[in-house]
């Protein structure tokens, strides 16, 4: 998908600037293709303005290819010089409701962009895959039934994808609750996911409006950790009620995998290796 939007960001949203400070969704920017559609989901300026990006197939939104990495970036250009009273500007990009990306960008960074794609790290993924994969995971010869390993696992912490000292996740278990955390940014801005679980037929499943959710670390402003907080948790709850996590175990070695409510596989399986101390994150290639 071949997309310039330099010139088309800044003449569609400088002509929206002055349109109205109504909240109401409105379309500015199309691909040529038709591919992906960018509205304004809300205000279109104001101190915060969220932007919307809407396409009919999650392969839009992956990270090697979509082009709502470089709307978001040229957008944030525009509107904070055309939109004085702006400080940040976030967005997310969906397909049948699902959100399958995440963007902020404020005034306090300097407008440097954080974003969460379909391919990043951390179990705050939505799917893109078919239904019942968690059937089949789980009905392998290698599967693993949680209460079979659930004394390996309780009060450990886990790198999860190791690779030259660094992980793309942090695992701890405790009893049945999972606390995952991940990498954001270069900046060092991470993610803490908390799933009170529960052992539903071998797998850790957790209601996803129970998930606990926190931003930290890194250059974003407290509001705009918050913000983004906000945003996973609503990327997590498309995904549907329920988010669940099965295991694997082969040559000594606990895989894990995590699926949504309709068993759709949410990233891929990852090797996980017990640490004795905070893991070092890395950013997924």
């Amino acid at each position: 998908m071949k997309l310039d939007v330099s010139i088309l960001a800044i003449i569609a949203i400088s002509a929206g600037m002055s349109v109205s400070h109504a909240d109401t969704k409105t379309k500015f920017l199309s691909t040529p293709d038709g591919a992906m559609t960018a509205y304004f989901d809300g205000p279109q300026c104001d101190t915060r303005i969220q932007l919307l990006f809407e396409a009919g197939d999650a392969s839009a939104f992956d990270e090697k290819t979509t082009p709502a990495s470089r709307l978001m970036g040229n957008a944030t250009r525009v509107m904070s010089r055309q939109c004085e009273e702006v400080e940040r500007i976030v967005s997310k990009g969906v397909v049948n409701g699902r959100v399958f990306y995440n963007g902020i960008a404020e005034m306090a960074t300097d407008w440097e962009l954080t974003e969460v794609g379909l391919r990043s790290n951390g179990p705050a993924l939505s799917s893109d895959s078919e239904t019942g994969q968690k059937s089949k995971f789980m009905s392998t010869e290698d599967a693993v039934a949680f209460a079979d390993i659930s004394a390996e696992l309780d009060g450990n912490m886990y790198c999860v994808s190791p690779s030259d000292g660094s992980c793309i996740g942090e695992a701890d278990f405790e009893g049945t609750t999972i606390t995952a955390r991940y990498l954001l940014d270069e900046d060092g801005t991470e993610a803490s996911l908390t799933y009170p679980a529960s052992d539903t037929n071998g797998a850790l499943c957790s209601a996803t409006n129970d998930v606990g959710i926190e931003v930290m670390e890194g250059n974003l402003s407290d509001e705009g950790r918050a913000d983004y907080a906000d945003m996973l948790r609503e990327r997590v709850e498309s995904g549907g009620d329920e988010v669940c996590t099965a295991f694997q175990k082969r040559d000594g070695v606990i895989y894990i995998a995590n699926f949504d409510d309709e068993g759709r596989m949410m990233g891929d399986p990852s090797s996980i290796e017990k640490v004795s101390e905070k893991a070092t994150l890395r950013l997924e290639e």
